[in-house]
């Protein structure tokens, strides 16, 4: 049970690392142009 709870929340947590990148990167990029 615990562990499948820390994976659910480890996913969660490396999809918004991952569109916070994703944005950040886009941002950085739209900036530049």
């Amino acid at each position: 049970m615990y562990l499948r709870t820390a994976r659910s929340l480890y996913l969660r947590n490396a999809r918004l690392l991952y569109l916070h990148n994703a944005r950040s990167l886009y941002l950085r990029n739209a900036r530049s142009l």
